[in-house]
């Protein structure tokens, strides 16, 4: 494939998406969808083959986001909820041809942020890492990913710290700093 067939090919898989996405999306299309996970999840969510209290208190705080203290009034769950139907509303506004020469693209970049924004919010891995874990005989946790954190840079800060030490560049140290804060 040359690199215009390879331009057009993913301008048209991305038309092809967008049909699926946002204020496009057949309700068949995301009905099926549904019922998919549904099918794989749904036993989580029932609290009946462990009743008993603690077990049960443990359930609640898993599904009810038991989380401890919260910068004041701000909630990553309604914020990012939020930016998604916002962004899914901006993609149904009428845009002028002047600001916007390519509508189609910009409701795909629209609906690729919110697709960016739902695959990194933390919650719904949270909620589902928490049941399994009961399911699991473990307890809740308020953070069940705390062994993934990053305890170093970045890998690409690194690569630039590499790239410009033999240069003997200022800029470094700029890089540098980030190392000697996240520790």
């Amino acid at each position: 494939m040359r690199q215009g067939q390879i331009g057009w090919a993913y301008d048209n898989h991305c038309f092809h998406a967008l049909n699926k996405i946002g204020h496009h999306a057949r309700a068949d299309f995301l009905a099926e969808r549904q019922k998919y996970y549904a099918s794989i999840l749904n036993d989580l969510f029932d609290p009946t083959p462990d009743m008993d209290s603690i077990w049960i208190f443990e359930f609640v705080c898993a599904l009810a986001r038991a989380e401890g203290l919260e910068l004041g009034g701000f909630d990553l769950w309604y914020e990012s909820k939020a930016i998604i139907d916002e962004m899914r509303n901006l993609s149904t506004l009428d845009l002028p041809p002047e600001r916007f020469p390519e509508p189609l693209k910009t409701r795909i970049r629209l609906a690729l942020l919110a697709y960016c924004t739902l695959t990194e919010m933390d919650l719904p891995y949270v909620i589902v890492a928490n049941l399994l874990r009961l399911r699991n005989g473990e307890k809740y946790h308020i953070e069940p990913f705390h062994d993934l954190a990053q305890k170093r840079p970045p890998a690409k800060a690194q690569a630039l710290v590499r790239l410009l030490r033999p240069r003997r560049l200022r800029r470094s140290d700029a890089f540098r700093s980030t190392q000697t804060k996240r520790r």
